[in-house]
């Protein structure tokens, strides 16, 4: 069962559980981009049919509204992914704000370390790393825009989660409205 209460939590990444981000001057970093919600697809063709929907409940609402001073995102939105009404997996895209810099392989590290748990792997879509682990049947992924980040959690026995990974960050890496990091970005973190 996906928890959708699970992904808003990671809201409250804070400097103090993130001890290496910081390290640029906001105008280096440049404004968080917008939640490219457009990019996000509404149907997707894993599973027979996943159906993408905004999760826009108070819960998840508040979440974002409430991160407080202290939190590093900036903003998010929440989607359930759907196989007709089963919940099947969330996805989250956060914002960040400047004390972290998606550019450095360090930043990048710290984040993913408070949201993986347990050993990681790593595959590619286009040019961007995807990073992955997996317990009880659950994929949890994480990957990285120009000041934000995506985490998809799905599980599902009627597909194999990393072709829903595969097929979403593709469609988001395709949009216009996706703020890209230079591949030379991610050269450190080979």
């Amino acid at each position: 069962m996906i928890r959708v209460r699970l992904l808003p939590a990671l809201l409250l990444l804070t400097a103090a559980g993130l001890g290496a981000c910081g390290g640029g001057k906001s105008d280096a970093v440049g404004p968080p981009p917008a939640i490219p919600s457009s990019a996000v697809p509404t149907d997707m063709q894993v599973g027979g049919g996943l159906t993408v929907r905004p999760n826009t409940s108070k819960e998840v609402t508040r979440a974002f509204r409430v991160a407080g001073d202290r939190s590093l995102a900036k903003d998010g939105q929440v989607w359930e992914l759907r196989l007709g009404s089963q919940l099947v997996g969330v996805l989250q895209l956060t914002s960040l704000n400047d004390r972290v810099d998606t550019r450095k392989a360090a930043d990048r590290l710290a984040v993913r370390r408070e949201i993986l748990a347990g050993v990681e792997t790593e595959f590619e879509v286009a040019t961007t790393p995807v990073w992955t682990a997996k317990d009880d049947g659950r994929g949890t992924y994480v990957w990285f825009g120009r000041q934000l980040f995506g985490v998809l959690q799905v599980k599902s026995l009627q597909f194999e989660s990393d072709d829903a990974a595969t097929e979403l960050v593709t469609a988001l890496l395709a949009s216009k409205d996706w703020p890209e990091l230079s591949p030379e970005a991610f050269e450190e973190d080979l």
